[in-house]
């Protein structure tokens, strides 16, 4: 892989940083938190820390919730850290070469002007040095990601199948044939009950349960939202009031228009009542360059179209605007109003917030000594005598939460998590803490495991033979479904077969592959999928009494996909698959790269979710 990477970053800087440059100030614009912070880290990654503050300074440039942006920080420090494992790299020359060239830095006589450059670096406090190196940073981060991203004709050929597949339509007939129709099961003798027994001898053991002792930190033992003062909470309100609103967004089409000349006949045709995408495509635009998707005034760059977009009423085109980039005209399809949230709308948020904030500052200290002692191998009851903490003994729980009597065993609200690390964990191992989402960790010691063990047949004579009944009549209406069938096929009908069985023909509405069609199980409807027109199958019910006769009764194939659609399914499949080869990627050199996070920082940051 790398010899491909480096052998084809001198073709694909060529011809696409453009691009990349201009998507990059725009999505991987959140390096302003490398600028440092004096608060308490929540990430560190290769030894470099990512403090809250940063995290909250990115968030408002991307206009995204804090774990959002933390872990866009968080992608971009270990893509930084694995272009330089892989030696990847491009010359502040060619940067600078780039920057010249491209259309976002010329002015109105066409050429470049560096001030434009320099208007960029200052909106960021970036210097013009720190620019270029940050857009170089930028570029390598891009670039492995577009190394690992499909693309090409067969993508097209691709999308083609995937249509096929996915949007095809079948109609399903179908009928129940009852239990009541199979030949009647003999009761077992002894042999045949004891032979059924061995064979099945896993469906009657019992389930395997544990004995364990725990000591839980609970945020909610510590949250006082009763104490919240009321100038805490108009504290709050003030120094975050931006949070408070939801700023207006709009849908945004334009068409790019070459000279004035042309914009003014694409003016009067928008006039004389000509469609706007139509012509956008009359123009040589497809739909994805003509739609500029859902922004925000403050998350558009360039400020001049930004507010000509924002003061247009909906559906109506604007006048020809010379932006940063081109000449065109915008219009905005659909406006989603802005709001502002009042003190009295968010005040429970905001005592629940600063209580929380509260309960994890007086909560730390607690956890802290527990972790600490526990690493110095003290066992919980140790912990408990030296913190006053309380250790809690659950006598027995199987996977499921429940004790002896079937019963949930574990007296806490979120116990799920716990249960599972009690069976992750051997006798006398020491285990990690469990994070408990709701805010809170539990510390586990397992002290004994009762194995799962087949019951004794006399024990249970009854339920294995209820068990060999139920089975072997299952058999036999598969058996009678099948002679069904085997009638079907030679020219009987199914409203035949179904009066047959006291049963009546059902028949589905056309269904795609992957929709929920009524009546029928999933496990039926992948059936009617794999059979041909006319044919028919067997399935289980709803219920799993009774099988399932099933003919597929039409098919409808999937419509003929347009050049432009094929092309923009093969993009779009292309990402999809980029994406998460690009992620599968990242997961494995994380390990490699060395990730520490603050869980108790990282519960404060939820908070502001």
């Amino acid at each position: 892989m790398l010899t491909s990477m480096r052998k084809g970053a001198a073709n694909w800087l060529a011809k696409g940083l453009m691009a990349i440059l201009v998507v990059a100030f725009a999505l991987w614009g959140v390096d302003q938190w490398l600028r440092g912070g004096t608060q308490p880290w929540v990430v560190k990654i290769a030894g470099e820390q990512i403090t809250s503050d940063q995290i909250r300074r990115t968030a408002r440039t991307l206009n995204a919730d804090p774990l959002t942006a933390l872990r866009r920080m968080v992608l971009e420090r270990i893509s930084d850290e694995e272009v330089k494992r892989l030696g990847l790299s491009v010359t502040k020359e060619f940067i600078v070469d780039a920057l010249s060239k491209s259309p976002r830095y010329r002015g109105p006589d066409g050429r470049f002007d560096p001030s434009l450059v320099r208007r960029d670096a200052a909106s960021i406090n970036l210097s013009e040095s720190g620019f270029i190196e940050r857009t170089r940073a930028q570029a390598l981060r891009a670039h492995l990601e577009a190394t690992l991203t499909a693309e090409g004709s067969d993508l097209v050929v691709l999308a083609e199948i995937l249509n096929r597949y996915l949007e095809e339509r079948r109609t399903i007939s179908y009928f129940v044939v009852p239990e009541k129709a199979a030949e009647k099961v003999a009761e077992p003798d002894e042999a045949k009950l004891e032979a059924f027994y061995d064979a099945n001898a896993k469906r009657f053991q019992t389930q395997e349960t544990r004995k364990f002792a725990y000591i839980a930190v609970l945020l909610d033992t510590f949250k006082k939202p009763q104490d919240v003062k009321d100038e805490e909470v108009q504290t709050e309100f003030d120094s975050h009031k931006e949070s408070y609103v939801t700023p207006e967004k709009r849908k945004l089409q334009r068409i790019v228009l070459k000279d004035k000349a042309a914009a003014d006949k694409a003016v009067e045709a928008l006039k004389a009542g000509k469609d706007f995408v139509a012509l956008g495509k009359e123009l040589g635009m497809s739909e994805t360059d003509i739609d500029l998707g859902e922004v925000t005034k403050a998350s558009m760059l360039d400020k001049k179209l930004a507010e000509v977009a924002f003061a247009l009423a909906k559906d109506t085109p604007s006048e020809p605007v010379q932006t940063d980039f081109a000449l065109m005209i915008v219009r905005a399809s659909e406006i989603k109003a802005g709001s502002t949230k009042s003190l009295a709308d968010v005040r429970k948020d905001i005592v629940e917030k600063i209580a929380t904030q509260k309960a994890l500052e007086e909560m730390q200290p607690l956890y802290d000594k527990i972790d600490s002692l526990r690493g110095k191998g003290r066992n919980l009851p140790e912990i408990a005598e030296q913190t006053g903490a309380k250790v809690v003994q659950v006598a027995s729980v199987d996977k499921a939460g429940n004790g002896s009597d079937g019963k949930p065993s574990v007296p806490l609200a979120e116990s799920a998590p716990v249960v599972a690390k009690v069976f992750a964990t051997d006798i006398g191992e020491e285990a990690a803490p469990v994070e408990l989402k709701n805010g809170g960790y539990v510390w586990i010691d397992v002290q004994g495991v009762e194995k799962a063990k087949t019951k004794p047949l006399a024990d249970i004579k009854d339920e294995v033979k209820a068990a060999y009944l139920a089975e072997e009549t299952k058999k036999a209406l598969r058996v009678h479904a099948q002679k069904l069938i085997e009638r079907l096929a030679k020219g009987e009908t199914l409203a035949a077969l179904a009066k047959e069985v006291d049963a009546k023909v059902e028949t589905t509405t056309p269904v795609k592959r992957f929709d929920k069609a009524e009546g029928i199980t999933a496990d039926a409807q992948r059936l009617a999928f794999f059979l041909r027109q006319g044919t028919h199958g067997q399935a289980d019910t709803l219920d799993g009494k009774g099988r399932l006769v099933l003919q597929v009764k039409d098919i409808t194939p999937a419509f003929e996909m347009k050049k432009e659609d094929r092309e923009r399914s093969a993009k779009a499949f292309g990402r999809e698959f980029g994406q998460e080869l690009f992620g599968a990627y990242v997961a494995g050199i994380e390990k490699e790269v060395g990730i520490q996070v603050n869980q108790a920082e990282l519960l404060k940051l939820r908070q502001d979710q």
